[in-house]
């Protein structure tokens, strides 16, 4: 008996399915019959981004310092933009320490700020069609790299340090990709990274979805 009940509820289940998806009548003579189907298709949103700091601290040795890992993931048509800001500009130097470690109030000790440079480049992934990685930086060494002028205060993406910049109408393949950013001084610099000084530098990072 079950097996029975269960071979009903299986044809009616079938016939549901038929009745669902076809059409059929008799036409009288000049008559029409008309059906409507729909048919979709559907791409879930993706927009994501995530940041990490790899280092806080400059290589002794003057070296570049890899200094952000950035995740980005966009399949949006009207894309999307990455961009740096930099709070001062270079690697300010701070009031010299006094030797218990308190704030001296001045500059006792010679140091002068230090301009640097920034790098990208991309580790793996795509940059999707339409979008532009390092736009305004230089290439070298399969690095993107924006010149000392180019690393002001404040600036923001209408102006320089775009990381992805949206340079076609549209974004018509998505970006997948993981990103390395790098910072580096001015080689005129690097002896300084031996001597007495503290310095300091933020770079905020903004992932805007347009």
């Amino acid at each position: 008996m079950k097996q029975y009940m269960k071979g009903l509820i299986l044809v009616g289940l079938m016939l549901c399915m038929i009745t669902s998806l076809s059409f059929g009548i008799d036409v009288a003579i000049n008559g029409e019959a008309t059906a409507n189907y729909d048919i979709y298709h559907s791409v879930t949103r993706v927009s994501m981004f995530k940041s990490q700091r790899v280092n806080d601290a400059l290589n002794p040795d003057g070296s570049a310092t890899e200094f952000l890992k950035l995740t980005v993931r966009n399949n949006t048509f009207d894309a999307f933009r990455v961009y740096l800001t930099p709070l001062n500009g270079v690697f300010k130097a701070q009031n010299t320490r006094n030797p218990d470690g308190s704030d001296s109030g001045s500059l006792q000790d010679g140091e002068t700020n230090i301009p640097y440079t920034i790098s990208v480049k991309k580790t793996t992934g795509t940059t999707g069609t339409g979008m532009t990685l390092g736009h305004g930086a230089t290439t070298s060494a399969g690095y993107l790299t924006w010149p000392i002028a180019d690393v002001q205060a404040g600036v923001t993406d209408a102006e320089s340090l775009k990381i992805f910049h949206l340079s076609a109408s549209g974004q018509t393949s998505a970006t997948d990709a993981v990103l390395q950013v790098d910072v580096a001084l001015d080689p005129t610099y690097i002896d300084k990274l031996s001597m007495a000084g503290n310095y300091h530098e933020n770079i905020a990072v903004t992932y805007e979805d347009l």
